[in-house]
């Protein structure tokens, strides 16, 4: 089944090679310089019981991969879109991604992995159209669309040593 199928069926897709294997090397060494420097927000301490122990934020970059990807998003699902917005986030050992929906203007969420050391997999779920529980399990940069919207997704509690993380990268657009 051709993604366009899938995204119209289901709710998702997994589109592969979204970044190059650079892109996903510039993009992580942004979020781990700006990690160092205090640039990105401890959203555990934000909201501890929400997203434990991960970092996110945003930069130009991210934002300029955004719209030159999009007419291949947009050929893969079969729509046109408007750029929304996009966020990095760094998770390590015990963060999380609960059940949640997107805000009313992302309808369309794309989840990438950037760079991870995990040793086992650690999936994003959604609950696609159907109702079934699905998890898509994201190679380093590759993604995972969906209509983030409607769609309940989630990530379970990361479990890994200290020392481990998983770098993904979120980009949001709405309809047209």
């Amino acid at each position: 089944m051709k993604n366009s199928e899938l995204f119209s069926n289901y709710g998702y897709a997994y589109i592969s090679n979204v970044l190059t294997k650079e892109q996903c090397e510039r993009f992580s060494n942004i979020l781990l310089d700006m990690k160092n420097a205090n640039q990105l927000a401890h959203e555990g301490s934000v909201d501890a019981l929400i997203y434990k122990e991960s970092y996110g934020g945003n930069h130009e970059e991210f934002e300029a991969a955004l719209r030159e990807i999009q007419p291949r998003i947009e050929e893969e699902i079969g729509l046109k879109m408007k750029p929304a917005n996009s966020y990095g986030r760094i998770y390590y050992n015990g963060g999380t991604l609960p059940p949640h929906k997107d805000r009313s203007v992302l309808d369309y969420t794309l989840s990438i992995t950037l760079k991870h050391n995990l040793e086992k997999d650690w999936p994003l779920w959604c609950t696609d159209k159907k109702g079934n529980n699905v998890p898509l399990y994201i190679a380093e940069g590759d993604g995972g669309i969906m209509i983030g919207n409607s769609m309940t997704h989630w990530r379970d509690p990361l479990v890994c040593s200290p020392e481990q993380f998983s770098i993904n990268l979120f980009m949001h657009w709405s309809l047209v």
